[in-house]
């Protein structure tokens, strides 16, 4: 939809969400989950401890 006659233009930006959750520890214990997507950006082990 153009509107010429604006004094201003509009721009919109878009940010992809994922619809997620999270648990403590404690309130983890003893639950099974059918799937778990898990964000490490970084390393989580040295070469050493693998």
């Amino acid at each position: 939809m153009c509107m010429p006659d604006l004094p201003f233009t509009l721009e919109r930006n878009k940010c992809p969400v994922c619809l997620s959750c999270a648990l403590t520890i404690n309130k983890s214990q003893g639950q099974t989950l059918d799937k778990v997507r898990l964000f490490l950006p970084e390393p989580l082990f040295s070469h050493a401890q693998l």
